[in-house]
């Protein structure tokens, strides 16, 4: 699996939790914050026991990724030194 295979997974799998997390709060009607943090901890542990179960990465285990402003500025940096080789 690719570094942006894996991102893209680990955001999927957030997406996936935080949409049924909201679910569950809505339909049990959820309004303590007591309760809105069990339902939190219930489904982020159903989700990391299917992930265990169908043997795929958990997102602390997927390889990380590249610094968005560190690659930012390799581009702007090569960019400039493009420009410097055309003006020249």
């Amino acid at each position: 699996m690719t570094s942006s295979q894996s991102r893209r997974a680990e955001l999927a799998t957030i997406y996936f939790t935080q949409i049924h997390i909201e679910e569950k709060l809505r339909r049990d009607q959820v309004s303590t914050e007591d309760e809105a943090i069990e339902v939190y901890r219930f489904v982020s542990d159903q989700v990391r026991k299917t992930l265990e179960t169908l043997r795929e990465p958990l997102p602390e285990d997927l390889p990380s990724v590249a610094s968005i402003r560190k690659m930012v500025e390799e581009r702007c940096k090569a960019a400039k030194q493009g420009n410097k080789k055309i003006q020249e």
